[in-house]
């Protein structure tokens, strides 16, 4: 607790956590979770609580250089509290704890007030709803539960133009690859074996059939890579299952 009351007396006077935290003996964990305190407090406004989730597992390793982020957490957290600057912070924040766990995720607690609607958010954006339901494909944060409001503010600054879609589609994406469960992939897998089953109305075995004996070269097909696609798809499902 005297790290963070020395951190908040420094933070008003222009000095950044990392060159505070320097000369202190911390881990990665360590770090990370004074940031995310730093967070939490600044933008009190927005957001009530982060933490990581149960199953969320630490890197060992604590040599891990992630001094630009640091830079970027440090510039947001100095910035006035707004929407814009939570949502780089926070931005930065899920980054630094991506590269310091193999699994798990971060999960924030918002104040009620910080939730819109999605006819809200549509407004703000100047989209409509149904690209809103696009953009949550796609990885826009909506908060399950939370009724009639679940859309964080900050969408309409990650969504709205430039590179910000790139870079959450990318970080969300990253979660998702190395969070899920063989069970999850097998479903996965298997949905776009049934694509393919439906497109050539049949299994693999009986459409390809001629190619598997060897009487038809697949560079005879009119679709090759659609061939050699749905075979690595059989192959990546057997080899989850066979795990």
């Amino acid at each position: 607790m005297a790290i963070l009351e020395a951190h908040e007396t420094k933070q008003s006077n222009g000095v950044s956590i990392s060159n505070m935290l320097k000369d202190v003996n911390l881990d990665n964990v360590g770090k990370f979770s004074i940031y995310a305190y730093t967070v939490q407090m600044k933008f009190t406004r927005f957001v009530i609580g982060i933490s990581p989730k149960e199953d969320t597992i630490f890197i060992n390793n604590n040599n891990i250089d992630d001094e630009e982020i640091y830079e970027f957490l440090d510039a947001s957290i100095a910035n006035v509290a707004t929407v814009e600057n939570f949502a780089v912070a926070k931005y930065y924040l899920e980054r630094l704890f991506f590269n310091i766990t193999t699994h798990g995720k971060l999960e924030f607690t918002y104040r009620d007030s910080f939730l819109i609607s999605s006819s809200e958010l549509s407004k703000k954006m100047k989209v409509s709803r149904s690209t809103i339901m696009r953009y949550v494909e796609n990885g826009m944060e909506k908060v399950e539960g939370a009724g009639h409001k679940c859309y964080p503010k900050h969408n309409a600054f990650y969504w709205k133009d430039g590179i910000w879609p790139l870079r959450i589609q990318a970080l969300q994406e990253q979660f998702k690859v190395r969070n899920r469960t063989d069970e999850s992939l097998i479903k996965e897998i298997r949905e776009q074996i049934e694509e393919y089953e439906k497109l050539y109305g049949g299994e693999f075995e009986e459409v390809f059939e001629n190619v598997i004996n060897g009487e038809t070269n697949i560079y005879d097909l009119e679709e090759p890579d659609d061939y050699k696609d749905w075979l690595d798809l059989i192959k990546d499902l057997d080899k989850v299952r066979g795990k």
